[in-house]
């Protein structure tokens, strides 16, 4: 049961002090006082939109340049002409010295080298996304994601440096992409966790549905810089992605805000609670009693019925919640029935102790849960199928059509 104090006290003392803000808007915030939840919730989508973009467009690159570092001769050893109509100027500044790609994905086998790397990348990946979810529950996703990016813009750029310094080991190029694959995998769970956070489950179905087109528009700008990127040398084609993923990180790290807790906001369940409390005293079917404890006076059905209105009110207005979790049933006791009104002064100082005692204390952190208790909730399973099927079109697409267009 919550008391009066947990729901008004904290969500309120929570509003009195902004904590752990990110370095670069804590440095804005101390000139401008921002205290809109608009703004923070504006900026994490705009921050995790072109956060994830990044990621995709930094994925982009080996599926353009295939088509210039892969074989001129197909794997049953026909030679193809006009590998693959690439122009003679770009393939001047792409291939090895033996003028057929660029060795070790110019021979033979290379077209089955080039697939080693993917699979080795998405085996890395995959599995990192297991464990990249447990490690952010638990430490600063702003932090981890941050980390992540620049990670992954560090070995993107390593794969083009093969360009530069002349690398021809595939062993060089194999460590290269399943590292880069560890640092891809952290970005998945940390960007929608956070923006998870923010937003309440009114709002976050047409909010997501907006906000995952950062996938397709990071797609979209690797493939535009890859490819204009690769009349310069193969290299650039991973070298400009890496940079801007990196850059990117940098901007994280100083300016996404985790959770509201983090700007001295409440979270849209506290605020859903709050909400429903402020209706509930407005319509005098609330009351506290000689502990603090919010309950609902009488057991008639027509204050039953308010409190399911006005529940079903502060959901409407957008916030998250289970809409009655603060209402206590009307048998319990201590429902004396009073006007909320006679108690307001007992409350009021209850608050306020209840507001020092959180001026010296931080507010627990939520607990993360286990992988079995994850596929335990209910719509997780099938929708992680539907994924697998939807993601395996999706990356065969994504990795090898650009290759097979200019081949055929």
């Amino acid at each position: 049961f919550l008391s009066l104090e947990d729901v008004g006290g904290r969500a309120n003392e929570q509003k009195m002090e902004v904590r752990r803000l990110p370095p670069g808007l804590h440095r804005l915030n101390s000139k401008l006082h921002i205290r809109s939840v608009t703004f923070f919730q504006v900026s994490v989508l705009v921050i995790t939109f072109l956060a994830y973009a990044c990621f995709h467009a930094s994925r982009k690159p080996p599926s353009i340049v295939k088509s210039v570092i892969g074989p001129r001769v197909a794997a049953d050893g026909v030679e193809i002409p006009e590998f693959g109509g690439v122009p003679d100027s770009i393939r001047e500044n792409s291939t090895s010295a033996d003028g057929g790609g660029w060795a070790p994905f110019n021979g033979v086998h290379g077209t089955h080298r080039l697939g080693e790397l993917d699979v080795a990348f998405l085996a890395v990946y995959s599995l990192g996304m297991y464990f990249a979810g447990h490690v952010g529950d638990r430490i600063d996703l702003r932090a981890f994601l941050a980390f992540g990016m620049v990670g992954s813009g560090l070995f993107t750029i390593l794969f083009g440096m093969g360009y530069w310094w002349n690398i021809h080991s595939f062993t060089y190029f194999l460590v290269v992409q399943m590292i880069a694959g560890v640092f891809q995998s952290t970005g998945w769970p940390s960007v929608v966790a956070i923006v998870g956070n923010w937003f309440g489950k009114s709002k976050r179905g047409l909010i997501m549905g907006v906000w995952n087109s950062h996938t397709s528009v990071g797609n979209i700008c690797g493939s535009l810089i890859a490819s204009w990127a690769l009349e310069y040398g193969w290299g650039w084609s991973f070298a400009l992605p890496g940079i801007a993923i990196a850059l990117m990180g940098v901007i994280v790290y100083h300016f996404l805000v985790v959770k509201p807790e983090d700007a001295g906001l409440g979270s849209p369940s506290q605020e859903l609670q709050l909400n429903t409390y402020v209706h509930l005293e407005q319509a005098n079917v609330m009351d506290c009693n000689d502990e603090g404890v919010v309950v609902v006076i009488g057991s008639n059905l027509e204050n039953e019925m308010a409190v399911n209105e006005i529940s079903k009110k502060a959901e409407d207005e957008g916030k998250e919640g289970e809409g009655k979790s603060m209402l206590l049933s009307p048998e319990l006791p201590g429902s004396n029935g009073i006007p909320a009104s006679e108690n307001s002064e007992k409350v009021d100082r209850r608050k306020d102790e209840e507001r020092e005692l959180l001026r010296s204390s931080e507010l627990p952190e939520p607990k993360a849960i286990s992988f079995i208790d994850a596929w335990r909730i209910p719509g997780v399973a099938p929708y992680a199928f539907c994924l697998f099927f939807s993601k395996l079109v999706a990356y065969t697409f994504l990795y090898w059509l650009p290759f097979y267009v200019r081949h055929t």
